[in-house]
């Protein structure tokens, strides 16, 4: 199913052993890349013989993907969303391989602010089940990106690392797209940029900030962490679910998937979040700062969508993409409360159908949730 998917089976250059976790200047001699300490996010751990088949049932995606199982693709770590009961997002996890632990547990990455709520969340759910969750303070958490902005990524090998997995040391390729770069875990030392470079012995690794890491995802229109998913309030396909390698269409259960599917069977999708850029200098928007959750008209006042969020003139916004044709650009966009001028288009790594649901076809019963086909409405 994940051959239609921007998967990361080009990215995956390998696995080594623990005694080789110092990667070598030689072997990433090409890579221009920020690391970045994510210091907005913390790292939870669930543990316990059934955490596995719990979180199994309360995220989007197939967590058998970190597992040996023959019927999935195995990766080194999972994206997928935490829905609420009405089938909204609550918040958007990273699923790690506790190769850096002991067999039956898992580390989980969420945005610093949603940590605690979903700890509690967690232990909310959990009905006599063997598991325990609980934060985790020993591993360092890092972002590997390019420093620049390339179109022609899956092209380019100065943006390829080979992947490290050991008990104490893991790089592993984003799971959502390959234009993310690698997420970084150690608990061998990892506080500061210098503590790494002992691990990734490469001079054009340069330390970078948040900041960085915020605009070169809005650049590619990718939405991560409770400011821009605004937790419960989003749909997984709008939130470009489909896109990011967040949504299994047929792992089973799984807490709102009934509503998610409901809204797979009624495609296409109206609204996406898209990157947007503000035709005007970085000081004019400073100015004017435009506020997250404000209205984007286009010709005619006519109501296209909001802006979620931005840093300097780049940011992303959920807007109507029904009438998309790529790689037209929407170029009289307004922000409607600054009055300023903004464009937006279709980022290369979307696909080509971009009113699509972008999943494999799943032969469900057409009578299953009273929904209409599409090519007989």
């Amino acid at each position: 199913m994940w051959n239609r998917l921007n998967g990361l089976n080009g990215l995956c250059c390998g696995l080594w052993r623990r005694q080789s976790s110092v990667i070598t200047a030689k072997s990433v001699r090409k890579s221009h890349f920020y690391a970045i300490k994510l210091t907005n996010k913390r790292l939870v751990r669930v543990s316990g013989a059934e955490s596995f088949i719990y979180l199994q049932s309360l995220l989007t995606n197939d967590l058998r993907h970190l597992s040996t199982a023959e019927e999935v693709v195995p990766r080194s770590a999972v994206y997928a969303f935490m829905l609420s009961g009405l089938g909204r997002v609550l918040a958007d996890i990273f699923v790690y391989k506790a190769k850096l632990l002991s067999a039956g547990e898992l580390i989980l990455e969420v945005d610093s602010s949603l940590a605690s709520a979903l700890r509690r969340l967690l232990i909310g759910y959990n009905t006599n089940r063997n598991i325990t969750v609980e934060a985790v303070d020993d591993i360092d958490l890092w972002a590997l990106i390019p420093k620049t902005y390339d179109k022609r990524f899956n092209e380019n090998s100065d943006f390829f690392l080979p992947e490290v997995v050991s008990d104490d040391f893991q790089l592993v390729a984003d799971p959502r797209i390959p234009q993310m770069g690698y997420r970084l875990l150690t608990r061998m030392g990892g506080k500061r940029f210098d503590d790494i470079l002992k691990y990734i012995a490469d001079k054009r690794i340069e330390e970078g900030t948040l900041g960085h890491y915020r605009t070169y995802r809005y650049r590619l229109g990718v939405s991560e962490g409770f400011d821009d998913l605004l937790s419960g309030f989003y749909y997984p396909f709008e939130l470009n679910g489909d896109y990011l390698n967040a949504i299994s269409v047929n792992k089973g259960l799984y807490t709102s998937e009934e509503k998610t599917i409901k809204v797979y069977m009624k495609a296409p999708i109206i609204k996406r979040v898209v990157p947007i850029e503000f035709l005007c200098s970085e000081s004019e928007v400073a100015q004017h700062s435009p506020p997250p959750s404000t209205l984007i008209t286009c010709d005619r006042n006519k109501q296209m969508g909001f802006l979620r969020n931005r840093k300097g003139v780049h940011g992303i916004a959920c807007l109507k993409v029904l009438n998309y044709k790529s790689p037209v650009q929407y170029k009289s966009l307004i922000h409607t409360q600054s009055g300023l001028p903004l464009k937006t288009w279709i980022p290369e790594w979307w696909p080509q159908r971009v009113n699509a649901i972008y999943l494999p076809q799943v032969d469900y019963p057409q009578n299953m949730f009273n929904v209409i086909p599409a090519e007989n409405r």
